[in-house]
């Protein structure tokens, strides 16, 4: 129950950034259909047809994803430093 008194606020602000990476992957990715430019662009498989996924959006989702997981690791850090000092 303590733990979960000093982590749940960084869940809490990773949640944006978690939703952004379903939001990527469930609305973006899906249509994004036969971009020509292969330049910017990485094509994938996805069902029966081919998507074309543009650099950005890949950044945006992982960078995402990454953000998420760096603010839950700084509550887990801290939560166990807090719990050693008791």
């Amino acid at each position: 129950m303590q733990a979960f008194k000093f982590i749940w606020p960084y869940s809490l602000g990773s949640l944006p950034f978690i939703g952004l990476f379903i939001y990527q992957i469930a609305v973006v990715w899906p249509t994004r259909p036969g971009q020509p430019d292969l330049t910017y662009t990485i094509p994938m498989h996805v069902g029966d047809r081919d998507v074309f996924i543009s650099n950005m959006d890949l950044i945006l989702m992982m960078g995402s994803w990454g953000i998420a997981a760096i603010i839950i690791l700084i509550g887990y850090r801290r939560m166990r430093r807090q719990m050693r000092a008791r």
